[in-house]
């Protein structure tokens, strides 16, 4: 590359990453449009790289949302894209001015050029014009838009797609124009993502040798992964990569632990925090909670986001969530020399169907606890968010429990000795009412434990919405959290 070359590329990004710091200091989640076929949407028998993506980017402490007219349910809810299933770059193109003003984004991912033959009549060409059209369509609509085109995926679907590789070639031609072109006029040229190289069909698709298997997903979110980290300025709360611990295998899943380590100065052993995510025990992700894991670690814990069978990824019941949350414990406890932690200071952590969890961990025992040993899930500190505490036929979630309802209610099941407690609600959640927390954190009192109660007023059940960011009562509920982590002598004090 000439200097010369260099010096506007590195212009280039960093006019980007001035957009894209603006909507970040709005405080607004970036948006990004994935934009293709059945290759972007996914399908019951093949992955999509959507999930992976954003899973990468929330991890590194990006705040992000996509956005269309379609929806898919992953394993965190809802996620919407503009993936259309055996439909063509050219019927792309016809809707695209549609589809990009109902749902504006400040970045598009375009992945497309399947669903034509090498028996067409120079199908290149009509890709090629189909994408052209595309980028001015949408460069209309929003002119400081990001546009990132990949090079399609290799195939082994012979002949029918043995064009892609000219697919290819043509696709950097243009993205080298556009390059030239735009940076007279002042326009953000298109990102080549190079989603070629690298890509296997032999061990990267199913068994049609076209769609993406999870390591061939996995693989296009790496690709896009890497270039949006060059384009997008770096996260105002940047997380470090986590340890990860494969603590049980059931079921044919291998289910592991995000481990935050503290910096090398703390003493140790020292105390950790273990978070379950929420989500209703049916969705949900550990990724969840890295921010607050990143930011204990900081202050001297070993914090630990805990993965959990949910229905969304093994169609399993609340009890399952229960057994790995136990086995979740009795491995950080048996294995605390490994991880730097005092197996006498473990706090469990969570919120929603997380932070039941963490409440069964302390109160409730079951037949299947006989053969283990004694307390060894039991948590010496708690911290409840939202908290589903009422699992009985009055309470939330009995008819995933089913029979057993009752017996996993750890507000029915408080017993001495009971830990210390930092729970906190909003005035108005409909899962855990003021006056059951109430009675809980009496019962706690009566069982010789400690409870700090928080109420949010006009709150609901969900305090805030992890996957947009921070808001006022996250941060509060991040500061007292700390406090109470102080007042138990477990992490350092802030410096006024």
């Amino acid at each position: 590359m000439s200097r010369s070359r260099f010096h506007r590329g590195r212009g280039f990004l960093a006019a980007i990453c001035l957009f894209a710091a603006a909507s970040v200091a709005a405080g607004k989640p970036l948006t990004i449009m994935a934009l293709g076929d059945s290759i972007t949407e996914g399908g019951e028998n093949f992955s999509s790289y959507r999930m992976r993506l954003w899973e990468l980017l929330f991890g590194h402490g990006y705040v992000v949302e996509f956005v269309g007219s379609r929806s898919s349910d992953e394993r965190i809810g809802a996620l919407k894209h503009e993936g259309h299933s055996g439909k063509s770059a050219e019927f792309l193109n016809e809707r695209i001015a549609e589809l990009y003003t109902a749902n504006p984004a400040d970045v598009v991912l375009l992945h497309a050029g399947h669903n034509h033959s090498s028996e067409e009549t120079d199908p290149v060409a009509s890709i090629m014009e189909a994408t052209r059209d595309i980028v001015a369509a949408v460069r209309r609509i929003n002119p400081r838009v990001v546009i990132l085109i990949a090079q399609p995926i290799t195939s082994g679907k012979l002949p029918k797609y043995s064009y892609i590789p000219s697919l290819n070639e043509s696709l950097a031609e243009f993205a080298e124009k556009d390059r030239l072109l735009q940076a007279e006029q002042g326009v953000r040229p298109v990102v080549l993502v190079d989603q070629a190289t690298g890509f296997d069909w032999r061990d990267d698709t199913i068994e049609d040798r076209v769609h993406p298997n999870p390591q061939g997903a996995q693989k296009i979110a790496n690709r896009w992964f890497e270039v949006l980290r060059k384009v997008l300025p770096a996260p105002p709360n940047k997380i470090p990569e986590p340890n990860r611990f494969v603590y049980r295998r059931v079921e044919g899943r291998e289910l592991a632990l995000h481990v935050f380590q503290p910096d090398s100065a703390t003493v140790k052993p020292a105390p950790a925090v273990v978070y379950f995510f929420g989500g209703g025990w049916r969705f949900g992700t550990p990724i969840q909670f890295y921010r607050e894991c990143a930011r204990l670690a900081a202050r001297g814990m070993v914090a630990i986001a805990v993965d959990y069978r949910i229905h969304a990824t093994s169609q399993t019941t609340p009890i399952a969530s229960v057994a790995d949350a136990k086995a979740a414990m009795r491995w950080i406890r048996a294995h605390a020399l490994e991880l730097g932690c005092d197996p006498h200071r473990i706090a469990a952590a969570g919120s929603s169907a997380g932070a039941h969890l963490a409440a069964v961990l302390a109160f409730v025992i079951v037949p299947e606890d006989l053969n283990e040993p004694a307390d060894s899930s039991r948590p010496d500190a708690m911290v409840l968010i939202s908290a589903a505490l009422d699992t009985s036929p009055d309470g939330f979630g009995a008819d995933q429990f089913g029979e057993r309802a009752l017996e996993f209610s750890p507000l029915h099941h408080v017993s001495k000795p009971a830990p210390p407690v930092a729970l906190f609600v909003g005035s108005k959640d409909p899962v855990l009412p003021v006056e059951k927390a109430e009675l809980f954190r009496n019962r706690i009192l009566a069982a010789g434990g400690t409870c700090q109660l928080f109420v949010y007023p006009e709150a609901g059940h969900q305090l805030w919405a992890y996957r947009s960011g921070e808001n006022e009562i996250s941060r509060d509920v991040d500061s007292k959290t700390a406090s109470f982590f102080e007042s138990l002598g477990w992490i350092r004090p802030t410096v006024p």
